[in-house]
């Protein structure tokens, strides 16, 4: 990725050229250090509240009967929108060991009444038939032909007239990725073999999956919704 300071040999090698600071452990921290991970998570953790409130501000869930939260993990995210938007109804998705925490976030939140919680996998059958399907921080972590898979079968099951909104960072055409952007970048190449994408790359993997984009709605810290429909011939 050039427009993030990488030539195409360091991201086929999967990190090895990268400095040792950064292909060892985030930020230079060793994987291996315990102490260290706890405190990344409380870091990890202070930023996703942020940019939690600044996509419920941001996005209008209202219109939505039912968000499906795919890769929701225990729900903070979904709880954040069915707190927000009351008339809302949803559908946590995740590995079973996952969701297994989430009954006693959802019921703190005062929105278990509003949540079903489906166990399963990302790459198997997702839950059918609903109008608003979420994945926040997913795509990220996948190739492209293993996102235009994902992105499918999220089509395949939504309801003719549903949308698909993925909460990712995204370099817009014509701008300069900023540092956390970069970063990302980068924890995902040695991380999962997976990146962080522009507003033209995430246009041509949609519509491989038979999706458009509708809208891109900035949040914060470079993330965006992006807004996507089944086009038309589907």
């Amino acid at each position: 990725m050039e427009r993030l300071g990488l030539t195409d040999p360091q991201r086929t090698d999967r990190g090895t050229r990268l400095p040792p600071r950064i292909r060892d452990g985030c930020l230079g921290v060793p994987r291996t250090a315990p102490g260290d991970r706890r405190a990344i998570q409380q870091h990890h953790d202070r930023a996703e509240c942020s940019e939690l409130g600044g996509l419920v501000r941001t996005y209008d869930f209202a219109s939505a009967a039912t968000v499906v939260d795919v890769g929701g993990g225990h729900g903070r995210l979904l709880a954040s929108i069915l707190k927000t938007f009351p008339s809302v109804r949803g559908v946590l998705f995740d590995l079973p060991k996952v969701v297994e925490g989430a009954p006693a976030l959802l019921a703190a939140a005062g929105v278990a009444d509003r949540c079903e919680i489906v166990g399963g996998d990302l790459f198997g059958q997702l839950p059918p038939g609903f109008d608003t399907y979420l994945m926040s921080r997913v795509i990220h972590d996948w190739d492209d032909e293993q996102t235009v898979g994902i992105l499918d079968r999220c089509r395949r099951v939504m309801k003719p007239e549903g949308r698909l909104l993925l909460v990712e960072r995204v370099v817009v055409t014509g701008q300069q990725p900023d540092m956390q952007t970069m970063l990302s970048d980068l924890t995902m190449l040695v991380g999962t073999g997976g990146r962080e994408r522009t507003d033209e790359e995430f246009r041509a993997l949609l519509a491989r999956a038979g999706l458009e984009i509708t809208r891109l709605v900035p949040v914060l810290h470079g993330l965006h919704v992006i807004e996507s429909v089944p086009t038309a011939e589907v």
